[in-house]
């Protein structure tokens, strides 16, 4: 579940600097390529965790708190 979160935190921190006009941002087309590997890690890393009996509630809210920025706790 963690993984699931900090790939998901990763993800909204890369979309946040995306849209602010910092000179020493990423090119756009680096960061959809970005964005496209940390989401495939977290398809990856969900599918795993069902195939371990993680149930599906679990990655959802592990997800939703890491794009909302809320901490996780185990």
């Amino acid at each position: 579940m963690r993984r699931i979160y900090q790939l998901a935190a990763d993800a909204t921190r890369l979309r946040h600097t995306d849209h602010t006009a910092d000179q020493g941002a990423i090119p756009r087309k680096q960061s959809i390529e970005q964005l496209a590997v940390i989401a495939r890690n977290r398809d990856l890393t969900e599918i795993a965790g069902r195939a371990n009996s993680v149930p599906p509630s679990w990655a959802d809210l592990a997800r939703r708190l890491g794009h909302i920025g809320r901490a996780w706790t185990d």
